[in-house]
């Protein structure tokens, strides 16, 4: 996600991109239990002169859940990537920037393989897909690997069936799925490159694909009135080295702008996480700002 560059409703103009938590014992009741306050705001962000927070992926260690998430200050061009400790998923101690290369970065995924964290985040303005490798988590990374080439946005990895599933967006609303034996690749894209065509409503990816009761599903974005509006998710029916074919979930959104001031006017984004019996989740929100008829950013 680039914050500075989202194309928004012209009626309204995000007061500031913010995340939460949230926490259910089904998939199915998150849209209710969304907080009224964020868990990382932007008084949060001081203590890194931070001014939004967006992107969130969490990895629990220790009882305490680390979430690393694109960072924006006022006035930079470039985000970088942060990260905050929580342990009751209603206040957060942000700990400072762990990522910043000189280039914008978004989309932090974390992962662990062979006992290792990995994060790999978006690079799409530098047209490559790298990963960092922890040497000090939470705060210190070293550069691993380059894994793909290309522009692509917003890359994910699934470990099933016994193999390793890239999903990225590409171009903004294309999609493209990539397969390995290890999630450090080398990466080989499935029999069909183009596993979805252009479609701003259920395409580009909102957070990692999980099992939910038997299922695969991959939430996505919704952008067809504005960037960031909402979130769906996708039901996969099909994934193999030939052929990928998903389906709507749900015909309703999943994941809408509430009530809440820190949400109240976009949520693209859900990682959500299988945890003690129940579901826990981090998303993000944009604040609403009314402009009175401004032009969009």
């Amino acid at each position: 996600m680039n914050i500075l560059t989202s194309k928004l409703n012209p009626k309204f103009l995000p007061g500031g991109w913010s995340v939460g938590a949230v926490r259910a014992e089904r998939l199915e009741d998150f849209p209710t239990k969304l907080s009224k306050a964020p868990l990382i705001g932007p008084e949060d962000l001081r203590v890194c002169r931070g001014d939004q927070a967006a992107d969130p992926f969490g990895i629990r260690r220790g009882g305490d859940w680390y979430i690393f998430f694109e960072m924006m200050r006022k006035g930079e061009p470039n985000a970088v990537i942060s990260v905050a400790r929580t342990r009751d998923l209603i206040t957060a101690e942000v700990l400072g920037v762990v990522l910043e290369p000189g280039h914008h970065l978004s989309y932090p995924f974390v992962f662990e393989h062979d006992g290792q964290i990995y994060m790999m985040p978006e690079s799409k303005k530098k047209r490559r897909i790298d990963v960092y490798r922890a040497i000090d988590f939470p705060m210190t990374w070293t550069f691993d690997r380059t894994v793909l080439h290309g522009r692509y946005m917003d890359a994910s990895i699934l470990h099933w069936k016994n193999r390793y599933w890239l999903f990225a967006g590409w171009q903004s609303y294309w999609l493209r799925v990539f397969h390995s034996a290890s999630p450090l690749g080398p990466w080989k894209s499935i029999a069909c490159p183009i596993a979805r065509l252009y479609n701003k409503q259920n395409v580009r990816p909102g957070g990692k694909v999980i099992e939910y009761r038997g299922e695969l599903l991959r939430f996505v974005q919704d952008n067809q009135r504005y960037y960031g509006h909402q979130l769906r998710a996708q039901r996969i029916k099909t994934l193999n080295r030939f052929f990928f074919r998903e389906v709507p979930w749900r015909s309703d959104p999943f994941l809408q702008p509430t009530d809440a001031h820190w949400c109240g006017a976009a949520i693209h984004h859900l990682d959500a996480h299988a945890c003690d019996g129940q579901w826990v989740g981090f998303i993000d929100g944009g604040s609403i700002e009314e402009t009175r008829g401004q032009s969009p950013r």
